[in-house]
């Protein structure tokens, strides 16, 4: 966490320090940061942002699985189907398809919930 959004010469400090993700002042004493956070649930555990905007702080901050970073990367894409929004790789998993059938099933069809609807009457149809 310090290191890349506090050194600009570490290689993912772009996608953080340089982009204004910043470390509250509090955070900075690792004392501070462990009342705060206390230990990870498990070594699989790492601290991950709420909001990608917002910097580390309190509130902002929880420990979270790598499932649970993944659904959190500002590259995701987010489809919505009959009031049920998940990312790409969740629909993929449901529909049991891979992304990349996703993606260009929406590149056919025009649209993520084109594509999404698409594998679901597929499916629906034991294809």
């Amino acid at each position: 966490m310090k290191n890349r959004c506090l050194r600009s010469e570490v290689a993912s400090w772009p996608r953080y320090g340089g982009r204004g993700i910043t470390i509250c002042e509090r955070w900075l004493v690792f004392a501070n940061f462990m009342a705060d956070m206390g230990l990870p649930p498990t070594p699989q555990h790492s601290i991950e942002r709420r909001d990608n905007v917002r910097g580390y702080e309190p509130g902002n901050c929880y420990w979270a699985t790598p499932d649970e970073q993944n659904r959190n990367k500002r590259s995701n894409v987010w489809i919505t189907v009959d009031g049920v929004t998940m990312v790409r790789r969740d629909w993929a998993r449901r529909l049991r398809v891979r992304d990349s059938s996703i993606n260009w099933q929406a590149k056919k069809l025009g649209t993520y919930e084109a594509a999404v609807r698409y594998f679901e009457a597929k499916e629906s149809l034991g294809l």
